[in-house]
């Protein structure tokens, strides 16, 4: 009995102290178990709390970005908005240029044809009266380069007979050439009658003074010489011619054209005409042109002095660079500043004087007061016509 007891003394004993090992087995689980929780949702609060302030940071960008492309997209469709205008615009532009330049050329071509029907007026009212015309006839009998020489009578024009009208524009056309490849087969070396100039009667049949053989080749070759235009007669002495006109108003539509002075302050012998812009001389002599053109603020003015289609002298109110005589656009400034021209030409019964804007836009003022000016007057007459 005293084993058995101290066995279970010593079991229970033994179960105690399983007991109390247990207990500080469970303590020491139990206290790591609660830090490790305790590490752990400290761990996910810090990592909640950087994860929130990331995506607060993410919206803030969104949002930014959002506002940035609102405006962009805003300004983009503005852009759109306008966008028809300015192709609009340019295009009107473009057609406005390009109808000036037309506008421009249709009237070159109208002073042509104005000029050459004043020019066959001439002809035929210098050629009334007179006896023939010379005729060149080739001859192939003939050594090469031979040529003969026949008079072939003109009948005087009759006066009853509509005359075109005389116009005082453009720029006459060279002389024309009438040829004919064969002479027609005559009897004994006589040739055809040859009709004299358009608008006149024909003329009767005539012989020439040559014997000419049959079958012959024949050319025509009328030399037409050029004649001004119709202009009022010249004195013999005392012929006085001057003008002075100003520009008070926009003289054409475009950017290129003959610049009409409108405000004529002097115009003896009526040589000026201020609907065209031309001062056309009345007898040959020497003459001194002057004029002075004035740039419109902030732009400038390029011209030439034209006499008869040739160009005398270049405007240009920026200058020129040295050695160049014709600089580009973009090297120039667009200061506004004035040029003029003092020049004493030789000019010849006819001959056409105007001054062509290039480039530019001319000063208009406000009131009465003239800002360019365009003055041509006679000096005296060429020796051979005193």
């Amino acid at each position: 009995m005293g084993r058995l007891e101290d066995s279970l003394i010593d079991v229970v004993h033994q179960q105690s102290q399983s007991l109390q090992s247990l207990n500080s087995t469970w303590g020491q689980v139990k206290t790591g178990a609660e830090q490790e929780a305790k590490e752990l949702l400290e761990l996910h609060r810090s990592q909640h709390h950087e994860l929130r302030s990331r995506l607060d940071e993410l919206g803030r960008e969104v949002k930014a970005e959002a506002d940035r492309c609102r405006v962009q997209a805003e300004d983009v469709e503005q852009e759109i908005a306008h966008m028809d205008s300015r192709v609009l615009n340019g295009t009107v532009r473009a057609h406005a240029r390009d109808i000036g330049g037309l506008r421009g050329t249709c009237q070159n071509l109208q002073n042509h044809i104005s000029n050459v029907a004043g020019d066959l007026q001439t002809l035929v009212n210098n050629n009334q009266g007179k006896t023939g015309v010379q005729v060149t006839v080739e001859d192939t009998g003939l050594p090469q380069g031979s040529n003969k020489i026949i008079t072939v009578p003109v009948v005087p024009l009759d006066a009853s007979l509509p005359q075109p009208p005389v116009m005082e524009t453009g720029e006459a056309g060279p002389p024309g050439r009438m040829t004919s490849s064969k002479l027609p087969k005559g009897t004994d070396g006589s040739m055809m009658p040859v009709q004299g100039f358009a608008g006149a009667p024909a003329t009767p049949q005539v012989k020439s003074t040559d014997s000419l053989k049959p079958s012959t080749p024949l050319i025509l070759d009328v030399n037409l010489p050029h004649r001004p235009s119709p202009q009022k007669p010249a004195k013999a002495s005392g012929e006085t011619a001057s003008f002075s006109a100003g520009l008070t108003l926009p003289s054409f539509q475009g950017e290129i054209g003959i610049i009409r002075f409108n405000k004529v302050l002097v115009n003896d012998g009526g040589h000026y005409n201020a609907h065209t812009g031309i001062f056309t001389a009345p007898t040959e002599g020497r003459y001194l042109v002057t004029a002075v053109l004035a740039a419109q603020r902030g732009e400038r003015v390029e011209a030439v002095l034209s006499v008869s289609s040739r160009s005398i002298q270049k405007l240009d109110s920026t200058g020129f660079l040295s050695g160049v005589t014709a600089p580009s656009s973009h090297d120039q400034c667009n200061c506004s500043s004035s040029t003029s021209l003092s020049l004493v030409l030789p000019l010849k019964r006819g001959d056409r004087v105007g001054l062509v804007l290039t480039a530019g836009k001319l000063a208009i003022s406000a009131s009465s007061e003239i800002l360019s000016s365009f003055s041509a007057v006679l000096l005296y007459p060429s020796p051979s016509k005193r």
